[in-house]
């Protein structure tokens, strides 16, 4: 049932119950049925007072604090209402003994009494109602917007973080590659063709929101194996990846930048160098971890590449990662968990 139907229904069960109220305390009270059919007439005031209630008073005078019209309007439309609440007809008791009439005469107030306190208490249901409904509306409707105007915020945030991403990782591969180059390296060719593998991912993937970890971690390998072209024997390289993790997803090119940061600050042609990279899966978690020899002349990391994965990781995992980097020991330490529900 869509949303339209469901609304028509309950007006339409709101609609019957209110015609059918007056009809059983009309029996209950055993009062005349010319005066049943009278009765009608004040409901269908009443259902039109909703409608105009619901789509012009509340809306164009109330939401908008005009309560003087509001509360005038309301005041005459409860006004013309009750005056056309039927009562039962004064029967004459001059024949009848003084007592008689009397008591008589009080058995009619009461019935008037009672049926105008019906109908008032009919009227102000309606009046709660409508306005009720309206504001309930006006919140949701207002809700709604402002979700659907922070999804369309982050999905911008999103493609602008992404059309970073392209470039920078561009150029810190071009200049490794031109080091080879330098170098008369025979690696140069093997590195500009593992290049156009890379690129090739980022064009497909890079747009998706999420991407199979599995495929994810084949273009790190591919992107460490490019990397290795250029260490030297005083680097050691330590590449672990354990857990089953055919069936989670992660943002495409998420862990990239810290890789990329450990190959461009942990690497020294001078000094015994270090990098180790680690990723384990346990059920929905994602476990990464880099860790890198911490040189005194490359302690400025990439502020770009990190602040953008910072970024990233609170639009789409908000609550749900945890990072932290730290200098400890002469090691430069990334360690980021990730919550994939």
């Amino acid at each position: 049932m869509n949303e339209k139907t469901l609304k028509i229904s309950i007006h339409t069960l709101a609609w019957v119950i209110l015609f059918t109220l007056p009809i059983v305390v009309f029996f209950r009270m055993n009062l005349p049925m010319d005066l049943l059919l009278l009765s009608i007439l004040p409901n269908f005031i009443l259902v039109a007072y909703f409608y105009v209630n619901l789509h012009i008073l509340v809306p164009k005078f109330l939401l908008r604090k005009n309560y003087f019209a509001f509360w005038g309007l309301t005041v005459c439309i409860a006004i013309v209402y009750m005056l056309l609440i039927p009562h039962p007809p004064h029967s004459p008791h001059h024949a009848l003994p003084n007592e008689i009439s009397k008591h008589l005469h009080r058995g009619q107030s009461r019935t008037n009494f009672f049926m105008s306190f019906i109908f008032l208490l009919l009227f102000l249901m309606i009046f709660i109602l409508s306005t009720v409904i309206t504001f309930l509306e006006e919140y949701f409707d207002a809700r709604q917007k402002k979700q659907l105007a922070e999804t369309a915020k982050t999905k911008a945030e999103l493609a602008n973080l992404r059309t970073q991403i392209n470039p920078h990782f561009l150029f810190n591969t071009l200049n490794s590659i031109y080091s080879l180059s330098i170098e008369n390296s025979p690696k140069t060719p093997d590195a500009i063709m593992r290049l156009s593998g890379l690129m090739r991912y980022l064009l497909t993937e890079s747009e998706s929101k999420f991407v199979p970890l599995s495929v994810e971690i084949d273009y790190l390998k591919q992107y460490i194996e490019l990397q290795e072209l250029r260490l030297t024997d005083k680097t050691k390289l330590k590449v672990t990846v354990e857990g089953d993790y055919d069936a989670l997803h992660i943002a495409p090119l998420l862990l990239e930048p810290f890789v990329e940061n450990a190959f461009k600050y942990g690497v020294s042609v001078h000094e015994e160098s270090e990098i180790a990279i680690n990723i384990q899966t346990n059920k929905n978690t994602i476990f990464f971890t880099v860790r890198n020899r911490l040189f005194e002349s490359k302690i400025e990391t990439s502020k770009m590449g990190i602040a953008n994965v910072k970024q990233r990781l609170g639009i789409l995992y908000k609550d749900k990662h945890t990072l932290t980097i730290e200098q400890k020991e002469g090691f430069y330490i990334v360690t980021l968990e990730i919550n994939t529900i």
